[in-house]
């Protein structure tokens, strides 16, 4: 019932006296828009593999990334991270499928969202990489889990670590209670900086069986070696 009163009766009045507007060009939005325009949803850069990050001790395989990091992905990922800016998992799916088409065709086993640890998925009450695998999951056709991988321990956050000092960090925090005989698993985060989650949860499902484990990310912030106190990912914490 509060919900249904929300949509029905008190959206239409918010909207008319404070019409939506686009989070990065301040424009206002029409009636089939919510948080971006199309314009500058256009705009945002797709990643092209030619800009890709070598990653030393890559567990995983596959990787697919949608944006390019600049100020306006940053944005994006803080606002659907942190401010439960939630239908921007929309945007993204369809960008994901736009940018790449074939994935409908790699026949995963499931979605696999990489975890928050019990105490910070109560704190923010949502899992952004479970809500973005949901999204991508209806474009793709193919079952999300999110009891496939669990976050054993409490980790610190990776934005001020090194690469040595991220590794150790996730080091056997994730397990996979579930057996595999073979299969496919596209594992779905928010961003890739050093590869050491991917690899940690990578590790653990094929420890489990998994043939294959894929990694799909919205952004790619390349952390400077010898520099992470400075790196571009300084607003997105783990």
């Amino acid at each position: 019932m509060i919900k249904l009163f929300k949509k029905y009766i008190l959206e239409p009045y918010i909207d008319l006296l404070f019409p939506p507007v686009c989070v990065l060009c301040n424009k206002n939005l029409d009636d089939q828009q919510r948080i971006l325009c199309v314009p500058c949803l256009n705009e945002i850069p797709k990643y092209h593999s030619s800009n890709s990050y070598s990653f030393p001790t890559k567990k995983f395989d596959t990787l697919y990334v949608l944006y390019e990091y600049d100020e306006r992905v940053q944005v994006l990922i803080h606002l659907f991270k942190y401010n439960r800016f939630l239908t921007l998992a929309k945007y993204f799916a369809q960008t994901a499928l736009n940018s790449y088409p074939d994935i409908t065709q790699n026949d995963y086993s499931a979605l696999v969202p990489v975890p928050l640890y019990k105490t910070k998925f109560r704190e923010r009450g949502y899992n952004q990489s479970t809500i973005f695998a949901k999204h991508l999951s209806e474009q793709i056709n193919t079952l999300v889990s999110d009891q496939y991988l669990i976050r054993r321990r409490y980790t610190l956050s990776q934005t001020h670590l090194n690469r040595e000092e991220r590794e150790q960090n996730v080091a056997d925090a994730f397990y996979c209670p579930q057996e595999f005989s073979g299969g496919k698993i596209l594992l779905i985060d928010d961003v890739i900086t050093t590869g050491s989650t991917a690899n940690a949860c990578a590790d653990a499902l094929k420890r489990a069986g998994a043939e294959i484990v894929d990694v799909f990310v919205l952004a790619n912030p390349v952390l400077r070696v010898g520099d992470a106190h400075h790196s571009v990912i300084k607003e997105i914490e783990q």
